[in-house]
């Protein structure tokens, strides 16, 4: 091609043989700018292995800790918790809603001082301050004390999640936003997992050094949290171009490959503006109202499983243990589905799926008398809870391109999926049903919802990205789009 540079690879230097055709063999030319790009995409590569490998399990491990300290009241409740405090279905309630309200309050406050400070401080500081409370909770005497160790708690742990998925989204492209995120998520059902036999061995310390059972779960769970809060001082940082493991070259890299996703850097204080540009954007609503159905569903499982399953007719041992296969099946899901939505950016699709199947297991709870078919059931409900977490996180965080603008709105939706935790936490302590009709037939009305609002959210997606292809105006209720979103 007249037009292209042409490279040949060999390792002679051109003689009369090779110019008459001679016996010397030569590797076919290849064009320079595919070589260079190859090189290009191969360095890049290695630098988001090298970056996986340092980030990941740090902020994988810390939100392990973060979902066991703040779900463990189920466990604890039905290891003797309500009644060694002499509380009432409707105070228990209160107790565990109590962590969601200061959590919803101080999530956008939360979200400001880390875009201010930066992130290792600020995380590593409430990182400390819930474990500290975690271990408190187990010397509380009576239903005031479980409300305000509750209220503190959700202060502490308010600005972590969101502040964690602001971290990943300064440090990945959105197509690699979906298994990161899918991969930190999925320590929440591997808390769960755990968390079953860890209830049941501290179960058996009952009466021993004159503590309860319920006692020893959170100080088993709450112990880890603060000591790893002290290590996350040395090991979190502010911005990934600061760590002392990637070499000057790697982290001009790491910049100029999130400069054409990200409008500005730094700690620039969030002004009226910026709110402005958010609260103005209909995909915050939408995506925030998503987030709180979603978050029905999750925390009906995710704090209620021990009590929805002892209600099956299982004795309290068993019913710890019978906790934990469910979140096998989410983690699976989680996995699965986060790799399917970088991979196809078919995330409405998957969204949508994972709510049906949400809907079909509370049909099942609702229809089915069997214990074990039950039981089933609370796998299916887990399985699609499983497919619409990461797709719940990653699909509003990677639709904001201004950084600013971005850590608004995952704190504004993050907000409102906490409401739904709210609602969640008052479901399934009706007095007298035990067989739970209200929580189940809620959630199912809940999932439907969720369904028809994720299909909505992909088509309005689709037909934003429509008019920016065709070059056409952008209608003003997407106020900050002004790059591809992603479906």
């Amino acid at each position: 091609s007249a037009n292209k540079v042409i490279i040949s690879i060999s390792n002679s230097k051109p003689n009369s043989n090779n110019a008459a055709g001679g016996d010397q063999i030569t590797t076919p030319s290849v064009p320079l700018e595919l070589l260079n790009k190859d090189k290009e995409q191969q360095q890049e590569q290695q630098l988001v292995r090298k970056i996986d490998l340092h980030v990941i399990p740090l902020f994988c491990t810390f939100y392990f800790v973060d979902f066991l300290d703040r779900s463990n009241i189920g466990n604890a409740t039905i290891a003797g918790l309500q009644t060694d405090l002499k509380m009432t279905g409707p105070e228990l309630s209160v107790a565990v809603s109590a962590f969601f309200i200061t959590f919803i309050i101080f999530q956008i406050p939360s979200n400001m001082v880390l875009k201010r400070i930066g992130a290792r401080w600020w995380l590593s500081f409430i990182m400390l301050v819930w474990g500290i409370i975690t271990v408190s909770m187990a010397f509380v005497k009576n239903f005031t004390g479980l409300l305000i160790t509750r209220l503190l708690l959700g202060a502490a742990e308010s600005g972590f999640v969101p502040g964690i998925l602001y971290q990943l989204s300064r440090i990945y492209k959105p197509q690699e936003l979906g298994f990161r995120i899918a991969v930190f998520l999925c320590m929440g059902a591997l808390s769960g997992i755990v968390s079953g036999p860890i209830a049941y061995a501290a179960t058996s310390f009952e009466g021993k050094l004159g503590l309860h059972g319920w006692q020893y779960i959170f100080l088993i769970e709450g112990a880890p949290t603060v000591i790893l809060a002290l290590l996350s001082f040395c090991l979190l940082f502010d911005d990934i171009t600061e760590v002392g493991w990637l070499t000057e070259k790697q982290k001009d890299s790491q910049e100029a490959r999130m400069s054409v996703h990200i409008k500005n850097v730094g700690r620039e204080p969030i002004i009226m503006k910026t709110m402005r540009t958010v609260l103005f954007d209909i995909k915050t609503w939408i995506f925030g109202v998503i987030a709180m159905l979603s978050s029905i569903n999750m925390t009906s499982i995710g704090v209620f499983s021990p009590v929805i399953i002892k209600g099956f007719g299982f004795s309290t041992l068993t019913t710890q243990l019978l906790t934990a296969p469910p979140f096998i099946v989410a983690g699976v899901m989680i996995i699965i589905c986060g790799v399917l939505a970088d991979k196809g950016n078919k995330r409405a699709i998957i969204a949508t799926s994972g709510s049906i199947v949400i809907a079909l297991g509370f049909v099942m709870l609702l229809t089915i008398d069997n214990p074990w078919g039950c039981y089933t059931a609370i796998f299916i409900v887990a399985g699609g809870i499983g497919t619409q977490v990461p797709i719940g996180l990653s699909w509003p965080t990677i639709n904001y391109h201004d950084l600013t603008v971005r850590a608004v709105g995952i704190a504004i939706i993050s907000m409102m999926g906490n409401l739904g935790n709210v609602i969640a936490s008052f479901l399934y302590t009706v007095s007298g049903d035990t067989n739970h009709v209200f929580g189940n037939a809620f959630n199912l009305i809940v999932s439907t919802i969720t369904a028809i609002l994720a299909v909505m959210m992909g088509l309005m997606l689709r037909r934003l990205n429509s008019c920016m292809e065709q070059q056409q105006e952008i209608p003003s209720i997407y106020d900050e789009e002004k790059q591809h979103s992603n479906m």
